[in-house]
């Protein structure tokens, strides 16, 4: 799904400045969780994307 096919924003649930910061680490060794009004999203730093503890990405 396109990001702007989504019923949310994003920036309104986490800081876009922390994701990019994370994004530029130089370790994936990170994790990113945070909740939307519906869900709990984790982000890993090997591009793992998980939806309420389901994995939605895997790594590339």
């Amino acid at each position: 799904m396109e990001p702007d096919e989504l019923d949310i924003s994003i920036e309104n649930h986490v800081s876009t400045d922390a994701v990019r910061g994370l994004a530029t680490h130089d370790s994936d060794s990170w994790r990113l969780l945070f909740e939307t009004p519906d869900h709990v999203v984790e982000v890993t730093g090997t591009e793992r994307i998980f939806v309420d503890g389901e994995q939605v990405r895997p790594p590339r």
